[in-house]
């Protein structure tokens, strides 16, 4: 996995105040309060509001993904098995889950960190 190449957290945001056309933006800002993300207003407050609060929580997300990452491979490993060959039809259902929550957070931090 690489290092980070985004702006390091925490994030925070600002909400949507107002209608389209006579409103404040909702804004995401770095921990220096540097705006890193501006969201186009909509009808609904709340929707563009969520949007921030949403990307202002990646850094952290990312990081719990990695974290959520490193255990599921560290429980691939003592049981010595490999999340790409693990067949789907002979597992516990724990174990299936287990399996496609590695891939896909390899996927997912694969994704974030720009590698595919």
């Amino acid at each position: 996995m690489a290092d980070a190449k985004h702006t390091s957290g925490p994030w925070s945001f600002s909400p949507q105040k107002g209608k389209p056309g006579h409103c404040h933006m909702a804004q995401v800002w770095n921990s220096a309060g540097d705006a890193l993300a501006q969201i186009e207003p909509t009808p609904d407050e709340a929707v563009a509001t969520a949007d921030a609060r949403l990307i202002a929580a990646s850094p952290t997300l990312l990081e719990a993904l990695k974290e959520a990452h490193a255990a599921l491979k560290a429980y691939e490993n003592a049981h010595d098995q490999d999340a790409g060959s693990w067949s789907l039809g002979g597992l516990h259902e724990a174990e299936e889950r287990g399996c496609l929550a590695v891939l896909n957070s390899e996927a997912a931090i694969a994704k974030a960190e720009g590698e595919v």
